[in-house]
């Protein structure tokens, strides 16, 4: 049990910092402008459950013969948001100076392919983390929420997802799908590769890959993972971006409200024959709003998981995490969004285009 409970609180740890990772790479990032993200539609939000039912069903049936396409395509997306990932981090910590750009660049790819070649030859579980957790940044970044009125209908829809196909689907399908399917390894087209054309190094390589599509923490006993999918991470970091949107929204707003108050200041001064001493004070140093709404999503998202993590860890059986961050998410947001008084405009969404500058 000691071993477990170290795992879940890892797990959730780096959970939450991803899910805050791909909030802040959403609306921060300068390669994320909020006209090249997609912004979920009603219909793509009730086609998203439905399609991830077929798909998963096509992978519980047909695992082998999808599993070299599923790799080529997690390769691809792999490269691309570790990259990407990896040079936000660089040009946050050291200088966002264009002169750096190129350095930071080569150093992300050097980086990104150190970690694609210790997880598709090694398979090493850190550098599978890596990727996953920066496939769901990725994920988080590109897609987004126009409001929460449509952020809640796709959660709910996740929520009945979830449950179906964790605790219904062994009823028709004599197996728990969703912990069959998450449960998967490919085999490995690097260790084929070495062994027919004689290369050492590629036929060292391990005969099975774990998929990117779930966190794997290590619970103390060997060959045994805590288990978290990708899914129950990138839904409500969506969600937990549009809390920060909204705070950055609400920031503007106030920062224009306080410039066209101490322009009005400044001319009625001028006409009096007055100084003006607005000063620092007036400007956009007061102007900003604290984070609220994100932090008590990002809050709410921890208390969901772990309760998820406490329900498995008394049934002794998986548990859809979904079920209960879902609830605990919207619950603690709309709450604190009531309390500030910000609720109608978390539920239209914030000014898009504007809330990033």
């Amino acid at each position: 049990m000691p071993g477990s409970l170290l795992s879940a609180v890892a797990t959730l740890s780096l959970a939450v910092a991803t899910v805050v990772l791909g909030s802040h790479f959403a609306v921060y990032s300068p390669d994320n402008l909020p006209d090249e993200q997609q912004v979920m539609s009603y219909g793509q939000i009730i086609a998203f459950p439905i399609i991830s039912s077929i798909v998963l069903v096509m992978l519980f049936y047909y695992f082998w013969l999808f599993q070299y396409m599923l790799l080529a395509v997690l390769g691809l997306g792999a490269f691309s948001a570790v990259c990407d990932i990896l040079r936000y981090a660089l040009l946050h910590v050291l200088s966002k100076s264009k002169e750096r750009e190129p350095t930071v660049d080569a150093v992300a790819i050097v980086l990104t392919l150190l970690v694609i070649y210790l997880w598709a030859v090694h398979g090493n579980f850190i550098a599978h983390d890596v990727i996953g957790c920066s496939l769901c940044a990725s994920f988080i970044s590109i897609l987004r929420f126009p409001n929460l009125k449509t952020a809640t209908l796709c959660m709910l829809l996740l929520f009945c997802y979830d449950f179906f196909w964790v605790f219904l689907s062994e009823g028709i399908f004599k197996k728990n799908v969703m912990v069959e399917v998450a449960s998967k390894q490919a085999s490995s087209p690097i260790q084929l590769l070495g062994e027919k054309f004689g290369v050492s190094l590629l036929k060292a390589a391990n005969a099975k890959i774990e998929l990117p599509l779930k966190l794997l923490i290590p619970s103390g006993e060997p060959g045994r993972y805590s288990i978290l999918g990708l899914g129950d991470m990138a839904m409500p970091g969506i969600l937990c971006s549009l809390a920060l949107r909204c705070d950055m929204s609400r920031t503007s707003s106030l920062s224009s409200s306080s410039s066209l108050s101490s322009a009005s200041s400044a001319a009625e001064a001028e006409e009096q024959g007055m100084p003006f001493k607005g000063g620092e004070g007036s400007g956009a140093r007061g102007s900003s709003v604290p984070p609220r709404l994100f932090h008590t999503a990002v809050a709410g998202y921890a208390v969901g998981l772990s309760l998820a993590f406490g329900a498995s860890f008394s049934s002794g059986r998986p548990q859809p995490a979904l079920v209960y961050i879902v609830p605990v998410l919207l619950l603690f947001l709309v709450a604190r969004a009531r309390v500030e008084g910000v609720l109608p405009l978390l539920w239209t969404g914030p000014i898009d285009g504007k809330d990033k500058k």
